[in-house]
């Protein structure tokens, strides 16, 4: 009776302190003549999918949407992607692709404000590195 007690116990806090960073990341700039709005997806079963829309006045096409799927996993604080699925609509290949996952820490009792985000470090996309996504 009591490992039983113990075990659940510790089942207990293990749970609690697991991250779960599924949600909507997103990076939005605006103006007249420019808008870019990369909205990255990231589902609990492990899945995500990533739109990436372009709106250029001057540019030729105007506008451009370029589309990604596949599967994410997280160790630690690094989120890795993959993609399993390319065709025609789902072009953007996030294979070796990884970012850091950053939030304030729990034991962070200060008044700073720190945004939950992804900052992606490495990909074969080269716009993808570099940027910061802010989780909505």
């Amino acid at each position: 009776m009591k490992y039983s007690i113990a075990l659940l116990f510790f089942i207990w806090s293990v749970s609690s302190t697991a991250q779960d960073i599924s949600g909507v990341y997103l990076l939005h700039t605006n103006s007249e003549q420019f808008e870019l709005k990369r909205t990255l997806t990231l589902h609990k079963d492990g899945t995500f999918s990533f739109h990436n829309y372009k709106r250029d006045e001057n540019g030729i096409p105007k506008e451009t949407n370029n589309y990604g799927k596949g599967h994410w996993q997280i160790d630690k604080k690094v989120v890795s992607f993959s993609s399993t699925f390319l065709d025609d609509t789902f072009n953007l290949n996030f294979n070796e692709t990884k970012a850091r996952y950053i939030s304030k820490s729990p034991r962070d009792t200060s008044d700073r404000v720190i945004k939950t985000a992804l900052r992606f470090y490495q990909s074969n996309l080269f716009w993808v590195k570099g940027i910061t996504l802010e989780k909505q």
